[in-house]
């Protein structure tokens, strides 16, 4: 997935084989007991942050529907190209 491709924080989604809308609240994230990195962090929707327990990591692969696009500005875009130049030099 292309960093410019990335959902922005705030954007509800569907996962395959789930009826649950999850709000995205993090990006390019590495899980810490695996060090693994997803595309993405989200929370429950409308429940937000509960526990570690009611997190999902997932990419973006894994989305079926976009339900609500989050808010993008220019402050996005200038995160976006920071990230990519970043992934790009850890060579990513």
């Amino acid at each position: 997935m292309e960093i410019t491709e990335l959902l922005p924080i705030g954007t509800l989604v569907k996962l395959h084989q789930s009826d649950e809308k999850f709000m995205i609240y993090g990006r390019k994230i590495t899980r810490a007991n695996t060090g693994q990195v997803f595309d993405y962090l989200a929370c429950l929707y409308p429940y937000g942050f509960v526990s570690n327990e009611y997190t999902a990591f997932f990419n973006g692969s894994s989305i079926s529907e976009v339900v609500y696009q989050g808010y993008e500005d220019e402050e996005e875009g200038k995160f976006k190209h920071s990230l990519k130049e970043r992934l790009l030099a850890e060579g990513e």
